[in-house]
């Protein structure tokens, strides 16, 4: 009888242990998953492991009202490489900035932001208030930013840099800008274009 008795704590127990490693298994696959959708968008990005690690705990923040979700490009040139990213992720402001540059020092980044009930606000309004005069303006189509369009300032100086900015009336947070800084070149609008509309949420 004892015998019998043993028998059944040990089965039992082995059946527990089974079931305990059946849920670490299930769990590690769900999270293994998870991790390889974020590589798969941050090798497209050209993004290295401790950068989408950033951006991941950056995801679906919020701060008041408003909520950050990260956006990267599918799309990136083959002769770009990530030159910088920035993040900044307090209690008052969630930040991140994504730098691309070629060996020529063509450039061109991505920016989102949340930083309370002002967000946005004060980029909207500059850009409103630039002069109309010597812009085009191509629309981009992106299920992600909504409505959007870019501004191509041709301003027919050879001593300024011809430049491409975006400007989303859905997303105000988000920023697409070429070139950088006055040192740099402006990208063509064809890849700017290609860009925005390979956009993709880190986390769908």
């Amino acid at each position: 009888m004892k015998l019998n008795v043993w028998k059944i704590v040990f089965l039992t127990g082995l059946i527990l242990s089974l079931s305990s490693i059946n849920k670490a298994v299930t769990v590690r696959s769900e999270s293994v998953d998870i991790v390889a959708q974020f590589q798969d968008i941050a090798r497209l990005a050209k993004l290295n492991p401790v950068q989408v690690e950033k951006l991941v705990d950056l995801d679906n923040k919020k701060i008041e009202n408003s909520q950050l979700r990260v956006i990267l490009p599918s799309y990136i040139p083959s002769e770009f490489r990530v030159d910088k990213v920035e993040v900044v992720n307090t209690d008052l402001e969630a930040n991140y900035k994504i730098i691309y540059r070629n060996l020529n020092n063509f450039c061109f980044y991505l920016q989102n932001n949340i930083s309370g009930k002002k967000a946005g606000q004060h980029y909207f309004l500059l850009e409103t208030a630039k002069s109309r005069s010597g812009v085009e303006t191509i629309y981009i189509n992106s299920s992600v930013i909504g409505n959007a369009y870019l501004d191509i300032y041709n301003y027919g100086n050879i001593s300024t840099n011809p430049s491409i900015s975006l400007v989303s009336l859905q997303n105000i947070g988000f920023k697409f800008e070429s070139p950088c800084s006055k040192n740099d070149q402006a990208i063509t609008t064809s890849k700017a274009v290609k860009i925005l509309e390979s956009l993709q949420y880190l986390n769908p």
